[in-house]
């Protein structure tokens, strides 16, 4: 028996065709946009779909229809629209040959101003590559057909496939290569949808490494759906550790698996304690984790970065009493407070505790003789000899010191000034840029009133918000495997469009260029660009001015090593280059950084950053950024407005996180734009139309409060109490007011991630944040 000469999937049953195709339809079916009578061939097909539009639009059109073609073959639904000669697979063969070709002429147009001597290497990806596109089509399919994924859906960070993604890079190409890569995949996924065709030409992009992505994408083929979900749930760290923290890890082994780690602030002493955990569930498979701590707060903490950290899948946004399950290990949150009253009622493999110090309290110490195997005690500093007996009798000594003085002479803790610069950004399809978004505004004036379709896929609605409710909609028709309207598939491929011409844009060259001039003069510099273009053109205008000028990229004839060495020995000049820190060059120290590669720095880049950046006497060193947005003229508040804010509220947590001070400087019409997008901001929050942001997910104020102890939003609250009605927190101002609220100096590190948000929300007004404040307070 052969297969269905129509589908080209299942075993022919009658007269050629499988028992669905013979039917054309049955009970789970749903119809398909053309009827039966008219489906096109491949080459109708691509003449009104695919032609005489941009390549991107075509590509994100495939990408849809071949998508529909595996929920035909694997789910019986959707009618497939292509045939020729009866059959269904002849059609979608070609299809498939069509966009594969088309994929990689895109990406090595991407790619082709960072690395053009590459370019070639990657037609032996093309063989493979829609075996692999269908291999992760399907572990895709089978997972949001699974009620265990897909209740997360829709949570930031929570998302299967960038989850296995992540972990298959790092189970099989190890730490060294993550931290880069775990970023590629955030990057491109918050851009485009995971798991689309777009998300996987940014990812490829991004990675360019033609080894390990071959690598990738045999290892995606022979993955089966249980492999898969198998590797989802296994705890794994995510991050690359740090030496220091590799070191407290492996002294606290040495001893057994008992022992106090003293680390200073923001050196990462929960990852020592995750690192404790995925050792566990490597070693035992199953097993029982207790994390105990004075603060709720700082338990709540724990079981964010419990999940973002180790990539499981669970709601970051639910109370640290909710324990997280994976693949047999059980992890467990409570108060030292709870615990100590009854002890023997409690037992775990692991037990770790967090600010350890209070367990040495007279009461809390009893918390500390539960049954266990392994005990973690982690403290910034554990003050007094009587203390620190006390905790070595119930947790063990102290196994591993690492220092403020330590932190900063290795970089962990960089000490900078961050200076954030606004500017438009430099498109060169200019005229196209414009049509598209006004293409967008009026298709999506027609279609947020398509009641029908919108209730179909949300249940609730029937009318759209904005651009960023209508983005929502398509995540969730791809999970529920509903089918678009026409129309809502141009709007799709439109805002695709111009995110990817946005994508590939740059920051205007011209402040930084006069910014570099000023400072290369008696400073040194170091520049990091997003392409070789914008290297040779920087170089180009500061050679002009400034002696000692030097570029290195992929490009160049002269060895790299010998121009870096050349810079390091000058006394003042600029060192530009494309992608240099993604890359592993030994970059020498600077004074000043400026950064115009993305918008989208990464906290872990920042931090490398910081690290070259050395001190010159009393000055601190200090590092621009560029925030680029598209110019007024073509700017769409819906799509660009939470872009907009997201990243400045990333640049905040960021800067609270890692104890500097982060001051923006805004033109007065960029000023403008922003504070219209706070008050559209305001203006859905207080409507409880709950924003979903790109950084949080579904926005809840709630749950941002809750990393405040109580003591702290009091603290907020009196301190918010003596500043006048009228006045205008700045967020400099409200960085050290919640810096204060929680005890911590101007330039010591605070995670509070979310935190701007709620100034945001209060119109930067002290009466209405204070009213927030009480009445959300938990």
């Amino acid at each position: 028996m052969g297969e269905c000469i129509k589908c080209g999937f299942r075993p022919a049953k009658y007269g050629g065709l499988c028992e669905y195709c013979a039917k054309g339809a049955y009970r789970g079916v749903q119809n398909s946009v053309l009827p039966e009578g008219e489906k096109l061939t491949f080459e109708e097909f691509k003449k009104k779909y695919l032609s005489n539009v941009p390549q991107v639009q075509a590509l994100s059109r495939a990408d849809d229809e071949l998508m529909l073609y595996q929920y035909y073959n694997k789910y019986g639904i959707f009618l497939p629209n292509l045939r020729e000669d009866g059959s269904y697979k002849k059609a979608y063969s070609k299809l498939e040959n069509w966009f594969s070709h088309r994929f990689f002429k895109i990406l090595k147009e991407r790619i082709a101003s960072t690395q053009p001597k590459s370019i070639e290497y990657y037609d032996k990806l093309e063989e493979n590559f829609m075996k692999f596109r269908k291999s992760i089509n399907k572990i895709f399919l089978d997972m949001v057909s699974d009620e265990y994924y897909m209740q997360y859906i829709g949570i930031a960070n929570v998302n299967p496939i960038l989850i296995f993604l992540k972990k298959t890079l790092r189970s099989n190409f190890g730490e060294n290569t993550i931290e880069n890569y775990a970023d590629y995949v955030d990057t491109a996924a918050s851009i485009f949808l995971p798991g689309s065709a777009m998300f996987f030409l940014e990812l490829y992009a991004l990675m360019n490494d033609i080894k390990i992505l071959h690598q990738l994408q045999k290892l995606i083929e022979k993955t089966d759906s249980e492999t898969a979900k198998n590797i989802v749930k296994k705890p794994m760290v995510l991050l690359t550790p740090w030496t220091h923290q590799k070191e407290a890890f492996k002294a606290w082994k040495r001893n057994g698996g008992k022992g106090i780690i003293e680390m200073a602030t923001a050196t990462g002493k929960t990852l020592v304690g995750l690192m404790a955990i995925e050792s566990l569930a490597k070693n035992k498979g199953d097993g029982r984790v207790l994390i105990l701590a004075h603060s709720r707060a700082i338990l709540n903490q724990w079981r964010r970065e419990t999940i973002d950290k180790l990539g499981l899948i669970a709601n970051p946004q639910q109370d640290y009493n909710t324990p997280i399950y994976c693949n047999g290990l059980k992890i467990y949150f409570n108060t030292l407070q709870t615990v100590y009253k009854k002890p023997w009622k409690y037992s775990a493999d692991l037990l770790i505790v967090d600010e350890v110090h209070h367990g040495a309290a007279s009461e809390f110490r009893k918390a500390l003789s539960i049954n266990t195997k392994w005990k973690m005690g982690l403290s910034a500093t554990i003050e007094g000899e009587p203390r620190t007996q006390i905790l070595k009798r119930e947790i063990g000594p102290i196994v591993y010191r690492f220092t403020l003085k330590e932190a900063i002479k290795r970089g962990v803790i960089p000490k900078f000034e961050w200076k954030l610069h606004t500017v438009y950004l430099s498109i060169e399809e200019e005229k196209e840029f414009k049509e598209i978004s006004e293409k967008i505004k009026n298709l999506f004036k027609k279609i947020r009133y398509d009641g029908d379709n919108i209730k179909k896929i949300s249940d609730k609605k029937d009318l759209i918000e904005d651009l960023y409710d209508f983005i929502k909609l398509l995540e969730m028709a791809r999970y529920k495997k509903l089918d678009l309207p026409e129309d809502w598939k141009i709007l799709q491929s439109l805002i695709l469009q111009r995110r990817w011409i946005i994508h590939r844009s740059k920051p205007k060259l011209e402040h930084a260029i006069e910014l570099s001039k000023k400072l290369s003069v008696d400073h040194k510099v170091i520049i990091f660009t997003m392409d070789i273009n914008s290297c040779d053109l920087i170089a180009e205008e500061l050679s002009k001015e400034i002696d000692n000028v030097f570029v290195i990229h992929s490009d160049i004839e002269e060895d790299v090593n010998t121009r870096i060495i050349r810079f390091k020995k000058a006394k003042y000049g600029a060192l530009i280059g494309a992608r240099m820190l993604d890359e592993g060059i030994d970059i020498p120290d600077a004074e000043i950084g400026i950064n115009i590669s993305s918008s989208k720095t990464r906290l872990q880049l920042v931090q490398r950053i910081g690290r070259i950046l050395r001190k010159q006497k009393d000055k601190k060193p200090v590092f621009h950024h560029y925030i680029a947005i598209p110019d007024p003229d073509y700017y769409l508040k819906e799509e660009d407005n939470f872009t907009f804010l997201d990243d400045l509220s990333w640049v905040q947590d960021t800067a609270l996180k890692m104890g500097i001070n982060a001051e923006l400087d805004e033109e007065t019409p960029i000023k403008e734009l922003r504070m219209d997008a706070e008050k559209m901001i305001q203006r859905r929050f207080f409507k409880k139309e709950i924003p979903h942001l790109p950084g949080y997910g579904t926005f809840k104020l709630k749950q941002v409060l809750k990393m405040f102890p109580t003591d702290a939003i009091n603290n907020m609250l009196e301190e918010l109490n003596a500043i006048d009605a009228s006045h205008k927190i700045t967020d400099k101002e409200w960085r050290n007011i919640v810096r204060r609220a929680n005890n911590k100096k101007e330039d010591e590190p605070l995670n509070m991630p979310g935190y701007w948000w709620i100034l945001v929300l209060g119109d930067r007004n002290p009466r209405l944040i204070e009213e927030i404040l009480k009445k959300y307070e938990v």
